[in-house]
């Protein structure tokens, strides 16, 4: 008779030739597999020398080049941190999507992790009264800055990592990044004093920051990840959905014909005695269609979302991939994918339209909607509010188009004086300034406008 003494030595010999087996097995496949092509660059430095010198654009630019040059998948090293680089849909949906377990974790530049302590940044809270509220113009120009924490010429400890253990009076940049931790930090505690001071005094308005703090006990969440969520939402609606705004203002200028059917469309559906509603939403694929086409031509994340990062070694395609492993889906080479978007660099909303492109589905009261896809990001980094800024510019482009007719403006001699698209230099970036002229279509709409508006209230 075995005895439990023996069992138990047993055990604990199979546990190890286990573990060791899965060790060789690891280790046999990671030498059968490949490395990623990609630039060798500098001993020790990698890369960094050439990125730390570029903005975003001219990281776009860079990506690019090397994507030519080695293919979908290319990977590179900058101060011995590896990233990949993705320019295909079906790579970035196989390991974002299908093994998103896996490719969840945040790769966030230096700068953003440490202004933001690992968390969302950007968080500059009040009750907003008014449209201009100095909270918007304070909250834009905070953001503006944030935005330029991804930038490894404002930001070198982006890639070059030995900045980083430097004494922050050292260098000028890391002083405007502890500038704005401090900054970041204060207001966003700030705002959750302030707020809940008036829901003990019963004089906060309708809020879902209220609502959180009346059913604390209903969540799991610490007061520092609340915090850190709630700015998530202001962050999310900050700059991503007037971005696409202005865009859509310089397209239907540059395409008037888009214009003219987006109007002919509302007008049939809505008629011209009421502005148009979330209720006419499904009667509405053209303007759906000018949706999707605005954030596909100008993705919401721009042509570089933020990465993801490998949370263990993996094999995809014969290459290996070692844990911690940055991987950024390219989203200017995805989205005009000459196979998915046909005359991809054109802006062109019947290509959701109309059956003869792959990209049509029907019916068209349900599609084009923009549900998985890539201009939002993948996986479970998708953006969350997905459902909210559809909606949300599926009603302002309809109502933009029930009311008002956009034009370029014009000279004393009448000709147009028409300009080029062109985008600030940071991730979520804003259109630069452009000349755009509104014209009421008609007296009555504006009186119907007037009224809404009279209506309405922030408070």
């Amino acid at each position: 008779m075995v005895s439990l003494y023996h069992l138990s030595w047993l055990a604990l010999v199979g546990f190890v030739c286990q573990h060791v087996a899965g060790i060789l097995s690891r280790r046999q496949r990671r030498q059968s597999a490949k490395v990623a092509p990609g630039p060798r660059g500098w001993p020790f430095l990698g890369s960094a020398p050439e990125l730390a010198a570029a903005d975003i654009n001219g990281i776009i630019g860079i990506f690019k080049k090397w994507a030519q040059q080695y293919g979908s998948i290319t990977q590179f090293s900058a101060m011995g941190d590896k990233q990949v680089i993705l320019t295909e849909e079906k790579d970035a949906r196989e390991l974002f999507v299908k093994r998103g377990a896996k490719y969840s974790d945040r790769g966030a530049p230096h700068a953003v992790e440490y202004i933001s302590m690992k968390q969302n940044p950007g968080f500059r809270p009040r009750d907003v009264r008014s449209p201009s509220d100095p909270f918007i113009h304070h909250n834009e120009t905070f953001t503006a800055e944030l935005m330029n924490s991804f930038r490894p010429d404002h930001f070198p400890s982006n890639v070059f990592p030995v900045l980083r253990k430097m004494p922050t009076w050292l260098l000028p940049s890391l002083r405007t990044m502890e500038r704005l931790r401090k900054e970041y930090v204060g207001e966003m505690w700030a705002f959750r004093s302030k707020i809940e001071k008036l829901v003990k005094a019963g004089s906060a308005s309708e809020c879902i920051y209220k609502h959180f703090l009346l059913n604390r006990d209903e969540y799991s969440v610490s007061d520092e990840e609340s915090v850190h969520t709630f700015q998530a939402m202001i962050d999310g609606g900050t700059r991503s959905p007037h971005n696409n705004l202005l865009t859509f203002l310089f397209l239907m200028m540059e395409f008037p014909e888009w214009q003219k059917k987006l109007q002919e469309e509302v007008d049939k559906v809505v008629g011209k005695d009421r502005m148009p509603s979330y209720a006419d939403i499904p009667n509405l694929p053209t303007v759906r269609a000018i949706v999707k086409e605005t954030v596909r031509y100008r993705s919401v994340v721009a042509e570089m979302g933020i990465g993801h990062c490998l949370q263990q070694d993996d094999i995809y395609e014969g290459y290996f991939f070692e844990k911690g492993t940055v991987f950024n889906a390219l989203f200017s080479s995805i989205l005009m994918d000459k196979d998915i978007y046909p005359d991809g660099k054109f802006f062109n909303p019947a290509r959701w339209l109309e059956p003869s492109y792959p990209t049509y589905k029907e019916p068209l009261t349900t599609y084009p909607n923009c549900q998985g896809f890539p201009a939002f990001g993948y996986g479970r980094r998708a953006c969350p509010g997905v459902d909210f800024a559809e909606r949300t510019l599926t009603i302002m482009f309809a109502k933009l188009g029930w009311t008002l007719n956009i034009g370029w403006p014009k000279d004393e001699n009448g000709n147009e004086l028409r300009e080029t698209l062109q985008y600030e230099p940071v991730p979520a970036p804003r259109p630069l300034k452009f000349g755009c002229k509104l014209a009421a279509r008609d007296a009555d709409r504006t009186k119907i406008v007037e009224r809404a508006a009279a209506n309405l209230s922030l408070s």
